[in-house]
């Protein structure tokens, strides 16, 4: 998979991107991160969501392919930030 730099354009209301939500690692597999995200899409108008992961942040993205998340790409924002896979998933819920 290559790694991609740069910014995307589209009209604004199209996608919801959700950026930094975590659950502490005391209390990850009680279902909160799932309770978490349906309370931050339920209802949005928007058609799709987007979110990154860092790659190494494999039980997240394993949660996030379950609930209907694909990984689209894999990007850098900047020169010295770190590499994340960008996965998609189409609202609403």
């Amino acid at each position: 998979m290559s790694v991609k730099t740069g910014q995307a354009h589209e009209p604004p209301g199209q996608t919801f991107a959700i950026i930094e939500v975590a659950v502490r690692s005391a209390d990850r597999q009680l279902g909160i991160g799932r309770l978490l995200h349906r309370a931050l899409l339920t209802g949005r108008a928007e058609e799709r969501v987007t979110l990154l992961s860092l790659s190494a942040a494999i039980p997240a993205q394993r949660a996030y392919e379950r609930w209907g998340y694909r990984r689209v790409a894999r990007i850098q924002p900047g020169a010295s930030a770190p590499v994340y896979d960008c996965f998609v998933r189409a609202l609403p819920l």
